[in-house]
This record gives structure tokens, sequence and C-alpha cells, in this order.
């Protein structure tokens, strides 16, 4: 039977534990500080500015080339066992987004930001050019 990948467990132990400690502090049931879910380094210097490395924590490149490996071998590759490598995969790359959003500077926010508004403000964006179309769709199929 296959079991989850060591480096995923340790990652969903240490958000237990965090957010556990967390809701103590805030709650009042302890003083020790607040404190935020910081991975194993895995390789990264911790420094949040190092952007490059910032995928280490949460490397998936062993899960990515077992579920390659399985998903390739008829004979070993379930949908059971796939599915299970994938929402790993899928929950660590999650993980990662969530840690660089809390850790990124004021200005690559910002730039963030901007990309998506200059999307959200195209014309044939998300809001004039899908969201009042369909809109308009649903209205019109209703007469």
């Amino acid at each position: 039977m296959a079991s989850p990948d060591s480096l995923f467990q340790q990652l969903l132990e240490r958000m237990r534990y965090r957010s556990d400690r967390i809701a103590r502090y805030v709650s009042g049931d302890t003083t020790h500080p607040r404190r935020w879910m910081i991975p194993p380094l895995n390789g990264w210097d911790g420094n949040p500015f190092e952007i490059k490395d910032m995928e280490k924590p949460f490397d998936r490149k062993e899960l990515n080339e077992t579920a390659q490996a399985d998903f390739e071998d008829d004979e070993k590759g379930t949908t059971g066992l796939i599915s299970g490598y994938l929402l790993q995969i899928c929950y660590l790359a999650m993980m990662e987004r969530s840690f660089r959003t809390r850790h990124m500077s004021p200005v690559r926010a910002m730039m963030h930001c901007a990309g998506r508004r200059k999307g959200h403000g195209h014309e044939e964006g998300i809001h004039t050019g899908d969201i009042l179309n369909y809109i308009q769709d649903v209205l019109g199929s209703g007469g």
C-alpha cells in the first residue's frame, strides 16, 4: 500500500501545529507567540527575497517522477495511486503559492495586482467581456 510523501506529511503536520498554536494564542490559552508556518528549508536559505530557490521547501520533483512512472506503467498505475499522487502534488503547489504570497514584498505585490487589474480592465476581459455577456445570454434565453 502506498503512503503519502514524507515531505508532504511533514508540511501538513507543521501547518497543523502552527494553526493550533495560533488558535491557542489568539484565544488567550497560551502566552507562546503567534508564529507563521515556516517550512523545512530543504536547501533554501530562508530569505523571502531569494525568490529563485523558494520552491525548494515544497519540492514536488520526486512525487512528479513517481506519478509519471506509475501513469506510464499499465500494471502499476491505478486510478487511486495516480489520484493520490496528483492530490499531493497540487496541495504542495498550493502551499508554495500561499507561502510566496504571504512573504512577497509590497512592490512585488503591487506588480502582481497591476497585472490582474490590467486583465480585469480590458474591454473583452472577465467583467464586460465574459460576465456581462453571460448574463445577457441567460436573460435572452428566458424570453
